[in-house]
């Protein structure tokens, strides 16, 4: 019994991991440029003047996504309060 349990999982993790692989092949990479991270700072200032503090990570990737013009695709509340549209936003 212990035996085929942990092979069941074992092979659970392996489609889990493939399925992985396939999504991270299928997304794009966006790099982040020097300019990025001085805007992110600067609305993250502007959020906490407003009384909103949200992760630097989040702030990012919503100035990345404003300068490629793309949707992010979240269920992130915190993305409620940035200035990006929301692909799924939940």
């Amino acid at each position: 019994m212990w035996l085929s349990r942990n092979c069941y999982k074992a092979s659970n993790r392996r489609r889990k991991a493939s399925a992985l692989k396939l999504l991270f092949r299928s997304v794009h990479y966006l790099p982040t440029e020097d300019s990025d991270w001085f805007a992110a700072g600067i609305l993250a200032q502007q959020l906490r003047a407003k009384g909103l503090t949200l992760p630097l990570t989040d702030v990012l990737i919503a100035v990345i996504a404003q300068r490629h013009a793309i949707k992010v695709l979240t269920l992130d509340k915190h993305f409620q309060h940035l200035p990006v549209e929301q692909f799924c936003g939940g």
